[in-house]
Parts: C-alpha cells; sequence; structure tokens
C-alpha cells in the first residue's frame, strides 16, 4: 500500500468514524428530547390534576353551601305573600336545587371521588348512570385481572375512558354504548363501542380539528405509549380501541 492508499483509507474511516458518532449523537439527542417532552407533559398532567381537585373543592365546599342556603331562605319565604309569588320563588327554588345538583356532580368529578374510592371500573359505572336514559343504555365491563398499578397513570386511562364515553353520549346520537377492559398479550385494552352515526369523514384526515377533548385523548395516550384505533363500525356505529403496554402502567 503506498503514502496516497493509505491516506485515503485512513480519511474513509475517519469519515465512517464521524457518520457513525453524528448518528449516535442524533439518536441520543432524540431520545433525550422525547424524555424531555414525556417529563414536560407528565408535569403538565399532573399540574392539570392539582387544578382540577382545588376547583372541585372549591366548588364542593363554597359554591354547593352557598347555593342550599340561598334555596333554604326561599323556602322560609314560601306562604308570605302566597298566590304567584309562591308560584315564582318555587320556580327559582326549583333551578337553585338543579344547579345545586350539578354543582355536586361536577365537583366530584373533578376531585374524581368514585376514582379513588372504587377504581377504574366502577368508577365508569357511576359515571355511565349519570348519563344514562330511557333512550341509552350504558354497558361497562371489566375482566381485568389483579393487577397492581400506578394509579396516576391508572387515573389517565380513567380520563381517556370518561372523555370517550361523554363524546359518544354528547355526540353520536347513540341508544347504546359499550365499554369494555381486559387484558390481552400484555396489553391493557379498552374497547368503546357505540350504534350511533359515527365519525365523520373529516375526522379521520390528519389535520382535522377533533376539538379538545379528542385531543386530550390523543395527548394522554402518548403520554402513556399507548395507541388509538377509530373506525366505523360496518354495522353502523363506531368503535374506538385503545391498547396500552401494561409495563407502561407500572410505577
Amino acid at each position: 500500500m503506498n503514502d496516497f492508499e493509505y491516506l485515503v483509507l485512513i480519511s474513509l474511516i475517519v469519515v465512517l468514524v464521524l457518520s457513525v458518532s453524528t448518528i449516535g449523537i442524533i439518536v441520543i439527542s432524540q431520545r433525550a428530547l422525547r424524555k424531555k417532552e414525556k417529563e414536560l407533559f407528565s408535569s403538565v398532567l399532573s399540574a392539570q390534576v392539582n387544578e382540577q381537585e382545588r376547583i372541585g373543592r372549591d366548588l364542593h365546599d363554597s359554591i354547593g353551601p352557598q347555593l342550599a342556603g340561598i334555596n333554604a331562605m326561599i323556602q322560609s319565604k314560601l306562604g308570605e305573600s302566597g298566590g304567584a309569588n309562591d308560584e315564582w320563588l318555587n320556580d327559582i327554588s326549583g333551578h337553585l336545587k338543579k344547579a345545586g345538583q350539578e354543582v355536586r356532580t361536577t365537583s366530584h368529578d373533578l376531585i374524581s371521588v368514585s376514582f379513588k374510592e372504587k377504581g377504574l371500573a366502577a368508577a365508569m359505572e357511576d359515571l355511565a348512570q349519570q348519563w344514562e336514559k330511557s333512550d341509552l343504555q350504558i354497558s361497562i365491563t371489566s375482566d381485568l385481572p389483579s393487577l397492581n398499578l400506578d394509579q396516576r397513570k391508572l387515573y389517565q386511562v380513567y380520563k381517556v375512558a370518561a372523555e370517550l364515553l361523554h363524546n359518544s353520549c354528547k355526540h353520536s346520537n347513540a341508544s347504546k354504548i359499550t365499554q369494555g377492559f381486559c387484558e390481552k398479550n400484555h396489553l391493557f385494552v379498552i374497547e368503546h363501542l357505540d350504534d350511533g352515526i359515527g365519525y365523520h369523514e373529516e375526522f379521520f384526515q390528519q389535520n382535522s380539528n377533533r376539538g379538545v377533548g379528542t385531543q386530550n385523548i390523543f395527548n394522554r395516550i402518548n403520554y402513556l405509549g399507548g395507541q388509538i384505533n377509530y373506525s366505523n363500525r360496518a354495522d353502523g356505529g363506531a368503535s374506538a380501541v385503545i391498547t396500552i403496554p401494561l409495563k407502561h402502567l407500572y410505577s
């Protein structure tokens, strides 16, 4: 090997080493960036939960009692003036009672009392009872084995399931909704089905404006390292299937 060939060989080795090093630095940087993004989103979720609980406590401890107190004052005045005034006061009292019930329900949802006390499936059953009516049947099923999962991460699963239920109840015109939880091949699976109008075509477009609630679903699933598959069912209605590796749900 002459000097020229030797220099060419050395140059090629240097270029190869630099290329490998550059690729390695890019890969490491991307991994570090994804880790930072995940840590940042985790902090955002934690702050969001804390703020929701604070608002929920304020509603429960302040607004709710104030509404109840005003309603009690109105009730005490009934019969004093009689006639149309009593009818008017009764009407106001009914609205205040309804508002108080809604404040109580909202505060419990924000604090997630049911999830903390009963767990995922039972909390979803409680939500289903709130939404269920004569022309809408909701079924919640769970075949999950006993799993010692991180409760903070499982809470994010609960928020995803609750948002799916909320969307179907408000927007699908469904008469029947089913939501099931199970474990398959080391995956935590949520299967959500309804017999409503299905997803519009724009929903499946990549840049579709899907709304804040749906975007929150995507953000939470990405944070948990899972996937979601939306589809319209052949027999009518919509389907959403979520899979999350169980290893991502442990502490």
